[in-house]
């Protein structure tokens, strides 16, 4: 019976350390990927908007490890970088633009950014539920910060693809994560207005 109890106490360990080390590597990586994103410039591109290197069109394709920028929500204390798409590789340790989505901080667009609530990686929405109207969403970049206020917070059904709209005479940022905690059922989705 002790060599049982033994037995259990060493694979406890072993399961938290396993858990803490993910944890760590996790964060390790978020953290690469932060300062990665304030460095990274935007491609050149010419007067057709191709761009002017092929090789660096390649590389601003989908990469874990090519952040576009950083979002911050001071209200829940949530730094993250922001990746272009929101694949489930993508989503594990960063949020992701969705692409197709409108571009960051012009009228007429709505930037859709994605991130999941789950109980390991990817928690970075977890507290979303939290933000109230007035609150205040930043996204920097290489080349700027924008500031948002969040205008309006509501739950939908997955098919609610409506939501990634534009709204006419506005720059909006979409923050979409699932609802509820934990579960796939709905959508949580926040929006946010440029400050001008």
């Amino acid at each position: 019976m002790k060599k049982v109890g033994i037995a259990l106490i060493v694979i406890g360990i072993a399961i938290l350390s396993y858990t803490g080390i993910n944890q760590y590597i996790a964060y390790k990586e978020r953290q690469a990927l932060i300062e990665t994103a304030l460095k990274v410039k935007p491609i050149a591109t010419d007067q057709n908007n191709k761009s002017t290197n092929d090789k660096a069109n390649n590389k601003q394709q989908y990469n874990a490890k090519n952040p576009i920028g950083v979002l911050e929500i001071p209200k829940i204390d949530l730094t993250v970088p922001i990746v272009e798409g929101a694949t489930q590789e993508s989503l594990k340790n960063a949020v992701g633009h969705i692409e197709g989505t409108g571009k960051l901080g012009e009228i007429n667009n709505n930037y859709a950014i994605a991130g999941h609530r789950s109980h390991t990686t990817g928690r970075f929405f977890n507290r979303l539920d939290e933000i109230e109207l007035g609150d205040e969403l930043i996204i920097k970049t290489a080349t700027g910060e924008f500031k948002y206020l969040v205008f309006e917070k509501k739950v939908v059904t997955p098919d609610k693809v409506d939501v990634l709209n534009p709204i006419e005479g506005k720059s909006v940022v979409t923050l979409i994560t699932c609802h509820p905690l934990y579960s796939n059922k709905q959508r949580l989705v926040v929006f946010a207005e440029l400050k001008k």
